[in-house]
């Protein structure tokens, strides 16, 4: 199975516009960097390592840096399956976008203590990305230990902005923790 970090792309828009070379350092792969006359202007591609084509976008896995032709896997696999009946591949999918918007490395068990308010983030939503981070942890370990089953629809209304600003971030984490998801839902008035 691979893992889902591994797929998350190269984009040529992170480069800053005035990049000074013709050169720039994926995971540990030189890659270069082409530009292509438009209308408007010139934009910028990455050259992929294997087949020389000018990409937007390159992906890393197993430590090569490829484009999406040359991976050996479909790369929208994933996100393909993952709004089906048991979503837990999209609560997992869900919680790294959200955690690569603010800057956090998450790692399983994902606890919302070990982790400290940037100083560029206002408290108020940092505390509200902690109370959405919370909640998809809760379901993960509710969906993987008590095989509960969550639809799309569950995950977004149980990681809303309405529902998540009812509750502190410590009782998301502590009601939930020890309970399965339904009678944790029931315990706060919510079923």
């Amino acid at each position: 199975m691979l893992e889902h970090v591994s797929l998350w792309p190269y984009s040529i828009r992170s480069l800053p516009k005035d990049w000074p070379s013709e050169k720039v350092t994926l995971g540990d792969t030189p890659i270069a960097l082409t530009r292509c006359k438009t209308g408007f202007g010139y934009r910028r591609y990455f050259v992929c390592p294997r087949c020389g084509k000018r990409r937007m976008k390159l992906y890393e896995l197993w430590e090569r840096v490829l484009c999406r032709c040359c991976l050996p896997v479909n790369i929208y696999e994933r996100r393909c399956n993952a709004y089906d009946e048991n979503a837990k591949e999209l609560i997992i999918l869900k919680m790294y976008k959200l955690a690569d918007s603010v800057g956090i490395e998450l790692r399983f068990p994902f606890y919302y203590s070990n982790f400290k308010r940037p100083r560029y983030m206002r408290e108020a939503k940092w505390h509200k990305i902690l109370k959405q981070l919370q909640m998809l942890e809760n379901m993960r370990f509710s969906a993987i230990l008590g095989r509960k089953r969550f639809t799309a629809t569950d995950i977004k209304r149980y990681t809303s902005e309405e529902f998540t600003e009812q509750f502190e971030i410590w009782e998301i984490a502590n009601r939930m923790l020890f309970c399965s998801f339904n009678e944790c839902m029931a315990v706060i008035g919510e079923d």
